[in-house]
Order: C-alpha cells, then sequence, then structure tokens
C-alpha cells in the first residue's frame, strides 16, 4: 500500500513544471537597504520573486546595531534569524530572537525590530509582494541606530 502522503509523479501534460533556483551566499548581489544612510545601510538581496503571487524571498544582512522603526507590510512576512540577535516588537509584544528563531507577522501589522551590536543576517518570506510602509513620518538618520528602550523606559517595574 503506498502511503496517502506519498504520491508518485505521473508523467502527464497537465503536470506544471516550476524553474528551479540556486544561488550561493558568495554570488549573491547585495544592494543598500537604505541609499540615504550610505555604507551604514543594512544590505539586502532578492532571491526569488514569484512570477504569479509576487510572494518574494529576501535576505538582510546588518554589519552592527540598528533599528527599524515600527512599520507595516501589505503581505504576511515569515522571519527566520540566519546569524545574530534581533529584537522585535510585534503590535506591542516584544521579543528577543536568535540564530534559527522564527517569527510570523499578519499583514499590516505594526512592527519594529532592533539588531544586536554583532549585527545579523536575517531570511524574510513575504505571502506576496514585499512593501515597506512606515507607521509614522518617515524617520530621520538617527532613529535609525536608536537602542530599544529600557523595561523601566515603558512603565513596566
Amino acid at each position: 500500500m503506498v502511503s496517502p502522503l506519498f504520491v508518485p509523479h505521473a508523467v502527464s501534460q497537465e503536470r506544471i513544471l516550476a524553474i528551479p533556483l540556486v544561488k550561493k551566499i558568495d554570488s549573491i548581489k547585495w544592494t543598500l537597504l537604505i541609499p540615504e544612510l550610505g555604507e551604514r545601510s543594512p544590505r539586502i538581496a532578492t532571491l526569488r520573486t514569484d512570477p504569479g503571487t509576487k510572494a518574494t524571498a529576501v535576505l538582510i544582512r546588518f554589519s552592527g546595531r540598528f533599528h527599524i522603526p515600527m512599520h507595516w507590510h501589505s503581505s504576511s512576512e515569515s522571519q527566520m534569524i540566519v546569524r545574530g540577535h534581533v529584537t522585535v516588537d510585534l503590535n506591542g509584544v516584544r521579543s528577543e530572537l536568535d540564530r534559527g528563531d522564527f517569527n510570523y507577522v499578519p499583514a499590516k501589522m505594526p512592527h519594529e525590530s532592533w539588531i544586536g551590536k554583532d549585527g545579523a543576517l536575517i531570511y524574510i518570506h513575504s505571502d506576496g509582494p514585499w512593501d515597506f510602509d512606515w507607521v509614522a513620518k518617515t524617520p530621520g538618520i538617527a532613529e535609525y541606530f536608536r537602542l530599544p528602550p529600557r523595561k523601566s523606559e515603558e512603565g513596566d517595574e
């Protein structure tokens, strides 16, 4: 008996073929995430965008401490920490993430992140086009380098 989870591929004209893709980390094209920061900007590499759904997979590389102010995306986003330490605030709930940790951000949910002093590498997959919308006004340069508030500054005891 064949397992219901294993269905052998039958050769037919109905079969839809996808094009496989392999990218090696040392040959990825990196661009500035925030060009106005120049060399202080994190780098982003788009790994793949689905031609139909526009779902997108990116890597973002941070060289040191960095703050991504409160923002949201039109599509849901899944993130995996490849390297480094990241503090995330997902709609007011703060979490500490390290290598191998995962988080999911529903579409249009406000969130912000702080990258640790040693930088980070983050894999992000969006369910649709990967866009970026600030909750408040476009941040000034100093805002990108702000440290996370301490608990006492948030009103916690």
